[in-house]
């Protein structure tokens, strides 16, 4: 199944495939449990799955595509959710594993989800060609350390060697400017576009992201730089306490 959905994202002409690693099983998701719906439980969310030939047989549905992830039959519903529940987390993945994604295309193999230098190392001597830094936004493990603290490093571990790109969290465009100088090589943004996606459609999207990057370009020149790439850790030092005895 995963080989059919590589071979599909590479006929649909997309350019690199990202793995991810920071999901491999749902977290406590109180927002969900409180309104009691969790889509994929419901056949929504899962259209790359049911349109897939392989994952149709898999799921004992019948080998019928649905072209563009149309909605299921009620009747497929219960064996499409148990199935994509099944097969699409897999705790046991290993960098290692990266050498069989590799003989099946020629696509550049991001992974998502390092947190640790010692595993982002691992990753690069098994021949990732990028990296994300991510917590999956913050909603699988409450109390986890945040993946702005933990990007540092990563990007030490890494020393260069490949791109280390940054998610979860990022908002603003001073997020942006404050991950890139603590030494990410880009930064994704995950959910500010889907809500203008879902105000505005096109035109929503479009508008977050010139807000994000007139307000990137502003703090920028705030900071006193004309470039992202002269940015560093020194940027972002606190400002001294002021000395007893003083106000500021």
């Amino acid at each position: 199944m995963a080989r059919s959905l590589v071979e599909r994202a590479e006929n649909a002409g997309y350019t690199a495939l990202v793995l991810q690693g920071d999901c491999h099983v749902a977290g406590w998701r109180t927002r969900e449990l409180d309104s009691g719906f969790l889509p994929f439980r419901h056949g929504h969310g899962i259209g790359n799955y049911v349109s897939d030939r392989r994952f149709r047989e898999l799921a004992g549905i019948g080998a019928r595509p649905v072209p563009g992830g149309a909605a299921l039959d009620p009747a497929e519903v219960p064996a499409a959710a148990a199935a994509w529940n099944r097969l699409y987390t897999r705790p046991a993945l290993r960098p290692g594993d990266l050498a069989l994604l590799r003989a099946w295309t020629e696509l550049p193999v991001v992974v998502k989800g390092v947190c640790r230098p010692d595993e982002a190392a691992l990753l690069v001597d098994a021949g990732a060609d990028a990296l994300v830094v991510s917590n999956h936004g913050g909603r699988q493990l409450d109390s986890g350390t945040a993946a702005l603290d933990c990007l540092p490093g990563v990007v030490g571990a890494v020393a260069g060697r490949l791109p280390v790109l940054f998610d979860s969290g990022v908002r603003t465009g001073t997020d942006v400017l404050i991950a890139l100088a603590l030494g990410a090589s880009a930064v994704m943004i995950g959910r500010p576009w889907l809500y203008g996606l879902a105000v505005g459609g096109q035109d929503g999207v479009a508008h977050v992201l010139r807000c994000l990057e007139s307000e990137f370009t502003g703090a920028l020149a705030l900071t006193g730089h004309r470039s992202p790439g002269t940015l560093s850790p020194a940027d972002l030092t606190p400002v001294p306490a002021p000395m007893p005895g003083r106000t500021r």
